[in-house]
């Protein structure tokens, strides 16, 4: 079977997720995934329903696990792992098999392979702590370089401007619950022109409000203008006034 191996580094000390966009050769699937990490752990991933498998990445996260999912977005597969840092790289092999026309694997929608409703999702069994939820890196592999590209550092800076709008969502409904706390992940695609196309709210953020305020936030922002659209992940986490 052909294979793609995917080194997951970061020049940074901090420990961070890292989103890699993965080019699946034409005519072929994605059928199996493996994760290694620094610290000797490994998982076999397996196939999930897609909802399932980002709710399985959020809490693998939250209980100080090693998790690496596999997902199709907006047609492209994005390779998710945490953690990663300087001196804590990751190592993903996928496995590929050909795509067979009327093969076996259509009659059973979770058995097909990768699609915009099934992931490959992976954790390592070990718990250990990783401290503070870092932002997220966009890193395409097997890809052209493109010379005009947002890169995170872009991203960051440009959340960063705009955390005191993002913080004042979740004021709003913490008057409305005093024990409101948790991790919002805004996920969002940031199309060639700089406009945000989509975006969708997750993690342990228990707060319809909350999260509906945060979405039209992100929904009203505008990168500059780029080459191509770019999928970007960036986990906050609100904590309670001290």
């Amino acid at each position: 079977m052909p294979w793609i191996d995917v080194p997951i580094t970061s020049t940074s000390d901090r420990v961070e997720e890292r989103d890699v966009a993965i080019e699946v050769p034409a005519g072929m699937r994605v059928v199996a995934l493996e994760l290694a990490t620094a610290g000797g752990g490994r998982s076999e991933a397996r196939l999930m329903r897609a909802d399932d498998a980002h709710e399985q990445f959020r809490v693998a996260v939250e209980r100080e696990r090693d998790p690496a999912l596999l997902e199709v977005q907006d047609g492209r597969a994005i390779l998710r792992v945490f953690p990663v840092a300087a001196d804590r790289p990751a190592h993903v092999t996928l496995e590929l098999e050909p795509i067979v026309p009327d093969g076996p694997y259509l009659d059973a929608p979770v058995a097909r392979g990768l699609d915009e409703h099934v992931s490959l999702y992976a954790a390592t069994p070990e718990v250990r702590g990783h401290g503070r939820i870092a932002r997220v890196i966009i890193d395409p592999v097997g890809e052209p370089a493109r010379e005009n590209t947002l890169d995170w550092r872009e991203i960051r800076a440009f959340v960063r401007l705009h955390e005191p709008q993002l913080r004042r969502c979740y004021d709003l409904a913490l008057a409305r619950d005093h024990a409101l706390a948790g991790t919002a992940e805004l996920r969002f695609v940031i199309g060639a022109d700089g406009a945000v196309a989509s975006v969708a709210v997750g993690g342990s953020l228990a707060s319809p409000d909350a999260n509906a305020c945060l979405a039209h936030e992100v929904a009203s922002w505008t990168f500059r203008a780029s080459d191509s659209a770019t999928v970007a992940s960036y986990p906050i986490n609100f904590e309670l006034p001290r």
